[in-house]
């Protein structure tokens, strides 16, 4: 039997058509449209209009994101390990082209280049943006300076802690960037200096304890130590996190 295309089909259907009064493409006159006269005289209902959405009231960008970034296992060698979907598609990707295949090594040749472009464009705003506030912020501090202007909200990021290189092209703020940052650095310091006083105390105790022979003391003293030397540590490395190198 020979198999027809739908095009084949729909011309067979209008032929035998024209055969008759009513049937394809051919309707009884009761059910023909008259002239003049619209076939849906009421109209569309009311609310049934299509009306534009949001761009952003799409949940569907959430489904993307959701995903890309969603974890998913796979085997390398003997070891199960676990990635992003966005990963493991790259990690797809790449191993085909590292095989000689010609359309993922032009894929993944273009997302690379993209996305190296996008790097180096976002970067360069970047560095340009803080170069720009670090002049500014500056200007304003001398301008304070110059008119003995102490009552104002402090400025930051502090130009100080603005860090750029134009060798290597870091730029970073390492400082606190809002007044509630600026509070709590100021609470860690207080914290630090309290830590470090209490461990020289704690300290001291211990080896009058050692020389004493009291080794009851000496335990004591040194679980108080360790504790509070974590102590010390924690809120240490929350100071670096903001204090220039």
């Amino acid at each position: 039997m020979t198999k027809l295309t739908k095009k084949q089909l729909s011309n067979r259907l209008k032929h035998n058509a024209a055969n008759y009064d009513v049937g394809y493409a051919t309707p009884p006159a009761s059910g023909k449209f008259q002239k003049g006269k619209s076939g849906n005289p009421k109209g569309r209902p009311k609310g049934v209009k299509n009306k534009p959405r949001p761009a952003y009231d799409e949940p569907f960008y959430d489904i993307i994101f959701e995903e890309a970034y969603r974890d998913v296992p796979i085997k390398e060698g003997d070891k199960i390990l676990t990635i992003s979907t966005a990963a493991a598609v790259m990690r797809s990707i790449g191993l085909k082209a590292m095989k000689g295949e010609p359309r993922s090594q032009k894929l993944f040749a273009e997302i690379l280049l993209t996305t190296e472009a996008k790097k180096l464009k976002d970067h360069v705003e970047y560095f340009e943006a803080l170069l720009d506030y670090k002049r500014d912020a500056t200007a304003e501090l001398e301008r304070r300076a110059k008119h003995g202007l102490t009552d104002l909200p402090p400025v930051l990021p502090h130009p100080d802690h603005i860090i750029l290189n134009m060798r290597t092209g870091e730029a970073r703020i390492h400082g606190p960037v809002s007044e509630e940052e600026l509070k709590m650095l100021e609470r860690a310091k207080r914290t630090r200096a309290v830590q470090i006083d209490e461990l020289q105390c704690l300290n001291d105790a211990l080896k009058l304890a050692i020389e004493e022979g009291n080794q009851a003391a000496v335990i004591d003293l040194k679980e108080m130590i360790q504790r509070d030397q974590r102590l010390f540590e924690t809120v240490d490395k929350f100071v670096k996190l903001f204090e220039p190198a």
